[in-house]
C-alpha cells in the first residue's frame, strides 16, 4: 500500500489502521501488491507503480484481486479520498492548498470522475449551506477500482451522509449498476464528445455506443424518477434526486431535493455562485443590465495587486526574442497579404496617410479628431526653413547623393536632445492627467483646473516670449476643430506655451486612448513627439531648399497646410513637385498603404532599422535613438 504524502505516512497509516510496515513504495512488485491485497481490508493505490500511470492490464488485475478477496481499492489514477469530518486526505490533494476552506463538515458525500471537480463541487455546495462527509475521486479509466456501485453501497452504510453528488463522464456502465438508497444529484457532462470517435480528456471517456453522456442521462432520469434535466428556469426533481448537466446548478438542485425530503442545510449559506468579475470592459457598448455585470473587489492578495495594476499607465511588453518575428506586422500564410496591428494592407491602402500614421504610432487607426491632430503636428514639423536639417539635406543633395542618403543626412541631426523637452512634457502630462482621473482625452467637460503640477515642471511648457510655431499649431487645431483636454490645459496656463509643449499635448491626446486600453507602452507614448518630428522632417528634407521659403512650403502657406490641407495631399505635392489632383493623391495614398509594413515590397529596408535598435541595446529601450533607426532604414538599399 502507498499513501500520498509519505512524509506524513505514519499519521495516515494510523488513521486507516495499518502498521507502517505495510506501506509499499514505488518499487513494489506486482507480487508485493497481490500479497498486500490478500492481507488488508482496504488499499489506497497511488499511480506510481508503472511510470506514473497504471496500465489497463495492471488496473484490471488489481480490481479483480480486490473483488475476489472483498477488499476496497481506491485509485489508482485519481486524486484519492478526503474525509471532511476527520480532516484527512489520502492518496491525493483534494481541497487544494487550503482544504479547510472547501472541505467543511456536513452531510453530503461526493463521488467524481474528475479530481479537480471534486473540490469545485464541494466549494459550490457551501453557497447553499451544505458541507461534505467523504469525497472520492475515482478517476476515469476503463477499470475504476472504487466505482459507482461500491460508492452506492458505502453511502447506504454511512450514517453521516444524507445525500450524494455524482459527477459522471462518458464511458463505462458503472453508474448503471449502482443501487442508491439515498437522494442523489447526478451531474452528467460530455455531450460534446458524442461527435468524437476516439478517447479525449480522461482515459476511457469514450464517445458513442450505449455509454455516452446522453445514455447516462437516460439512466439517471429513469432511476431518479424525472423526465428532464434540472435547470434554474425549469427545476425538474423528485425526492430521489435530480439530473443536472452544469455543476453550477448542483447547489440549487440539492436544495430542492433535500427540501422535498424535509432535510435542512448543514449551516448558513456562504457566498454565492453569481458571476463576480474582477475586471470588466464593455468595449464602449451600452449593455442591458442583465449583461452589464458589476465589478467586485478581488479577494486578497489579488485585490491589492489589481489596484496597483490599475495605476499603471499603458502596457509593459514582455521581453522575448524577436529574431524572424515582429510585434506589429505579420504576413497571412494563406493570402500572403501583410497586416499591421491587425489591419490588412489592402485596407490600409484605402486609408489616408495620417490615418496610417496613427495606426503605426499608436496601434489604432485614427478617427477624425486624431487625423486633425496628426495633420497639425506633422504639418508644422515638415517646414524646415532655417533649420540645420534642411542645410544638411541640401548639401547632401548638391553633392550628388541618392535620396535615401539625403534623408539620412537630415534625420541624423534630429537627435534625442532636440526632442528631450517635448518628451519630458509628454511624460509630465501623462502622470498629471492620470492622477486627475482623465478617461477620455477629448472630454470637453473635464476640469483642467484639477491638474496638479510642480512649478518647475510647468516651466517646461512655458515659452520665452512668443513662439510662432506654437501659435501656428494652436491656430491649426482651432481651425480644424480638434478636441483635446491637454491643449485646453495648455491654453489655461498664464504663460503662452512653447512649440514643444503643444506637440506634447497633441501626442498625449493621440496616445491617451491606446494607453488606457493597454495597447501602448508609456515609453512609446513619451517618444511620440520625436516620431512625429522625424516623419515630418523626412517629408520636409525631401524637398529642395528653394521650395521652402519663409512661411511657405511647396508654394503653400503654412497656415493653409496646418489649418486645412491633409498630410496626404501635402506629401504627394512634395514628392511630385507640383499641384496634384484627387486621382494622384489617391494613388499616392494607396502606394503608402501598401508599403506600410516590412513584410511586402521594400522589406529589406527595415533590416537597417532593426540593426540600429539592436546596436543601442534592447535592455535599455530609452537608449534607442529613433533618428538613427530612421536613417538606417533610409540608407539600406531597397
Amino acid at each position: 500500500m502507498q499513501i500520498t504524502g509519505m512524509l506524513h505516512g505514519a499519521r495516515l497509516l494510523q488513521f486507516v489502521g495499518f502498521p507502517a510496515a505495510e506501506a509499499l513504495g514505488p518499487a513494489a512488485s506486482e507480487d508485493d501488491i497481490k500479497a498486500l491485497i490478500g492481507r488488508c481490508g482496504a488499499v489506497f493505490v497511488k499511480p506510481v507503480f508503472k511510470g506514473g500511470k497504471l496500465s489497463v492490464h495492471d488496473s484490471r488485475e488489481i480490481r479483480a484481486l480486490g473483488q475476489q478477496r472483498g477488499v476496497d481499492i481506491f485509485g489508482a489514477n485519481s486524486l484519492g479520498v478526503a474525509d471532511s469530518w476527520n480532516e484527512v486526505r489520502i492518496g491525493g490533494a483534494l481541497g487544494g492548498d487550503a482544504p479547510g476552506e472547501s472541505l467543511r463538515k456536513g452531510s453530503i458525500a461526493i463521488f467524481s470522475n474528475s479530481g479537480g471537480f471534486t473540490t469545485t463541487i464541494a466549494g459550490y455546495l457551501l453557497s447553499a449551506g451544505w458541507g461534505t462527509t467523504t469525497l472520492i475521486s475515482s478517476g476515469k479509466d476503463v477499470y475504476i477500482h472504487f466505482a459507482a456501485p461500491e460508492f452506492a453501497f458505502a453511502l447506504a452504510n454511512d450514517a453521516r451522509s444524507k445525500a450524494a453528488v455524482l459527477y459522471c463522464e462518458p464511458g463505462g456502465h458503472y453508474e448503471l449498476d449502482a443501487e442508491f438508497t439515498k437522494p442523489v444529484i447526478a451531474c452528467v457532462v460530455g455531450r460534446w464528445k458524442s461527435r468524437l470517435t476516439r478517447a479525449v480528456g480522461h482515459a476511457g471517456a469514450l464517445a458513442g455506443g450505449d455509454d455516452d453522456a446522453a445514455a447516462k442521462e437516460r439512466w439517471f432520469m429513469s432511476r431518479l424518477g424525472v423526465d428532464a434535466v434540472f435547470t434554474p428556469e425549469r427545476p425538474v426533481f423528485s425526492a430521489h434526486g435530480a439530473l443536472v448537466t452544469n455543476i453550477a446548478h448542483v447547489p440549487q438542485a440539492l436544495n430542492a431535493v433535500m427540501r422535498e425530503n424535509g432535510v435542512r442545510p448543514d449551516f448558513a449559506p456562504e457566498g454565492s455562485l453569481a458571476l463576480k468579475p474582477w475586471f470588466a470592459s464593455n468595449g464602449g457598448l451600452a449593455l442591458p443590465r442583465e449583461l452589464d455585470l458589476p465589478v467586485v473587489v478581488a479577494t486578497a492578495p489579488y485585490g491589492e495587486q489589481i489596484a496597483l495594476l490599475e495605476k499603471q499607465i499603458g502596457t509593459i511588453f514582455p521581453r522575448q526574442p524577436m529574431k524572424d518575428a515582429s510585434g506589429a506586422s505579420q504576413l497571412d500564410k494563406w493570402t500572403e497579404v501583410a497586416s499591421l496591428h491587425g489591419v490588412s494592407m489592402l485596407e490600409a491602402a484605402r486609408n489616408s496617410l495620417e490615418t496610417n500614421l496613427c495606426l503605426a504610432l499608436v496601434r489604432e487607426p485614427g478617427d477624425e479628431n486624431d487625423r486633425a491632430l496628426i495633420n497639425v503636428a506633422a504639418g508644422a514639423s515638415l517646414y524646415l526653413h532655417g533649420d540645420p536639417m534642411l542645410a544638411a539635406a541640401q548639401a547632401a543633395r548638391e553633392a550628388g547623393n541618392a535620396p535615401n542618403a539625403v534623408l539620412s543626412a537630415a534625420l541624423s541631426i534630429l537627435g534625442p536632445r532636440r526632442a528631450e523637452r517635448a518628451r519630458r512634457a509628454v511624460d509630465a502630462l501623462i502622470g498629471a492627467f492620470s492622477r486627475a482621473g482623465l478617461k477620455d482625452a477629448r472630454d470637453d467637460s473635464f476640469d483642467v483646473a484639477s491638474i496638479e503640477m510642480s512649478v518647475e515642471m510647468r516651466a517646461v511648457f512655458a515659452a520665452r516670449g512668443t513662439d510662432p510655431q506654437a501659435e501656428l499649431m494652436l491656430a491649426g487645431l482651432k481651425a480644424r476643430g480638434a478636441r483635446s483636454a491637454f491643449v485646453r490645459w495648455l491654453s489655461s496656463l498664464p504663460a503662452p506655451p512653447n512649440a514643444d509643449a503643444v506637440l506634447a499635448a497633441i501626442s498625449a491626446t493621440l496616445a491617451w486612448g491606446p494607453l488606457q486600453r493597454k495597447r501602448l507602452s508609456r515609453l512609446t507614448a513619451v517618444n511620440l513627439p520625436w516620431f512625429i518630428r522625424l516623419l515630418g522632417a523626412a517629408v520636409g528634407a525631401s524637398v529642395d531648399a528653394e521650395r521652402q521659403r519663409r512661411d511657405r512650403f511647396c508654394g503653400l502657406p503654412l497656415e493653409e497646410i496646418v489649418g486645412r490641407r491633409s498630410l496626404t495631399e501635402v506629401a504627394c505635392r512634395a514628392l511630385l513637385g507640383r499641384e496634384v489632383d484627387a486621382d494622384e493623391v489617391f494613388a499616392f495614398q494607396a502606394l503608402v498603404g501598401l508599403l506600410l509594413t516590412g513584410n511586402g515590397p521594400g522589406a529589406i529596408t527595415l533590416q537597417g532599422a532593426k540593426g540600429a535598435v539592436s546596436a543601442d541595446g534592447p535592455e535599455s529601450p530609452e537608449r534607442v535613438q529613433l533618428n538613427k533607426r530612421r536613417s538606417r532604414c533610409s540608407c539600406t538599399p531597397a
